[in-house]
């Protein structure tokens, strides 16, 4: 999810660290990225995602840091027919439209999130419901400095403002996490947030389709010739 083969644009500067490394930092969590991870694990056990979040919390915890989750709030409507198309394409889901209203409901979703906040307040971790995009609202408290880094899986988290970024969490054996910041996708791939977000248009993302016949390498091209705060008017 987020915008179309960003991810794979970013991997040149995709850097692997041990978990030990967030010692003591506070995370912004997106939580229904490892939600829906652990829902979607080929063979995965009923609860799965309440599993993987205790293990994966309860070792935050001992390593001394701070994670803060974000729920999902009120899907934009922009992405309403995104979400349409994700519940045409795959059932499970559990995504509902309103006809009359032309609302999204993520009511599976919210179910599970339910779920996950009760044992996330066992263990006497603060969950907090965005306004809108959980990655969103983690990009905000990353970049008003109120956590560390953000973890999702969501790619225009950089979009939003994410300037450190950790995906792809792995216990045993790796205990280990890929980690993405701003400074260094500028610097050595040329792609600012304003660039990434050229790219979103272009090559589409949750919110748009993008252009037609205009594919990667034609898109990087053009948002890293043109000079900044010109790219949208051209």
């Amino acid at each position: 999810m987020g915008v179309k083969e960003l991810w794979s644009i970013l991997s040149p500067v995709c850097d692997k660290k041990s978990l030990w490394e967030l010692e003591g930092k506070t995370l912004a969590i997106d939580l229904s990225c490892w939600v829906c991870d652990s829902s979607h694990f080929a063979g995965s056990q009923p609860n799965t995602y309440l599993r993987n979040l205790f293990f994966r919390t309860t070792y935050l915890l001992q390593l001394g840091a701070k994670p803060l989750f974000v729920l999902e709030g009120k899907a934009p409507q922009l992405k309403y027919k995104t979400i349409r198309r994700r519940l045409n394409n795959d059932k499970g889901e559990g995504q509902q439209t309103n006809g009359k209203e032309g609302k999204v409901i993520r009511s599976r979703l919210s179910a599970l999130q339910k779920q996950c906040v009760e044992l996330l307040s066992c263990l006497g971790v603060r969950c907090i419901t965005a306004p809108g995009e959980a990655e969103a609202f983690c990009a905000h408290l990353n970049m008003k400095g109120l956590a560390c880094g953000v973890v999702t899986q969501d790619s225009d988290v950089f979009l939003y403002g994410g300037t450190e970024v950790y995906r792809n969490f792995q216990l045993s054996p790796g205990y280990c996490c890929d980690v993405y910041r701003t400074a260094t996708i500028e610097e050595r791939l040329g792609l600012t947030r304003e660039r990434m977000v050229a790219l979103s248009l272009l090559l589409g993302c949750d919110y748009s389709e993008g252009v037609g016949k205009v594919g990667r390498e034609s898109a990087l091209k053009f948002v890293r010739s043109v000079p900044h705060g010109q790219i949208f008017d051209r």
